[in-house]
């Protein structure tokens, strides 16, 4: 609830239409229109906040792109932060191409050291700049031990044992089924991510915003959470072992 919807637009090849756009001229026309439709404020509020920034070159880049650049992209300049976000996707129209590629694409990535170091750069300044948890105030999402602590583990362990998995909670039962996670892991990691995504659900509802951010005074359990998170970050940490560490050491 109350969460932003990531979207990427690939068109098959360029060419021009009959009143003489060129493919990146109609498609951006067309995906402006779609973003303005879906993040209108109406009377009984808007679909979706639309972020763009999946696409290739992020900002800095077209709004659309060929599916020849999109992956010429990926396979030269591609970092594992944007692998991991390729895993969470899903196709909602068009052909099958793109995502099969998509899925090759992700299984034939290494995971290496240098991705592991990268991973625990983003997780900390996360951490940091969106979590800002303080002793009065908790961040479910960003904040130490957070959802993202389980959703980044998750999708790295998959990484590793080469499985595409875009469901988080789908994803920790097939590492458990394939044995990458213990029962233990396996079961504080599902429970307390459940637990906290109901939080976060509730949460948002009754602020009737996007929000993660709880005020431990006015929360009715905040030691529980601190508790659930406290048992995320130590398997995430375990896991990371090595890698968690020198960061955390170095900064």
């Amino acid at each position: 609830f109350a969460s932003d919807l990531d979207l990427i637009l690939v068109y098959e090849n360029d060419a021009e239409s009959s009143k003489g756009f060129s493919s990146i001229e109609y498609f951006s026309k067309f995906i402006q229109r779609l973003i303005s439709f879906l993040s209108i404020n109406t009377i009984n509020g808007k679909a979706y906040e639309i972020d763009t920034r999946l696409r290739p070159s992020g900002n800095a880049g077209a709004l659309v792109c060929s599916f020849n650049s999109f992956k010429e992209y990926h396979e030269k300049n591609h970092q594992i932060w944007e692998i991991m976000a390729l895993m969470k996707s899903r196709r909602i129209i068009g052909n099958e191409e793109v995502e099969i590629w998509i899925k090759d694409f992700i299984l034939s990535h290494d995971v290496n050291d240098d991705d592991l170091n990268e991973i625990i750069r983003i997780r900390k300044r996360i951490e940091v700049e969106e979590g800002r948890e303080t002793d009065k105030i908790i961040n479910i999402k960003a904040g130490k031990g957070g959802i993202i602590d389980v959703e980044f583990l998750t999708q790295i362990l998959l990484l590793q044992n080469k499985l595409v998995e875009g469901n988080t909670f789908n994803g920790l039962k097939l590492l458990y089924q394939r044995g990458v996670l213990n029962r233990s892991e396996f079961d504080t990691l599902y429970n307390s991510y459940y637990y906290l995504r109901e939080v976060e659900n509730l949460l948002r509802l009754k602020k009737n915003v996007h929000t993660d951010t709880i005020e431990i005074a006015n929360f009715p359990e905040p030691d529980k959470i601190i508790e659930v998170k406290n048992k995320i970050r130590k398997i995430f940490k375990e896991r990371f072992s090595g890698y968690f560490e020198k960061y955390y050491e170095v900064n």
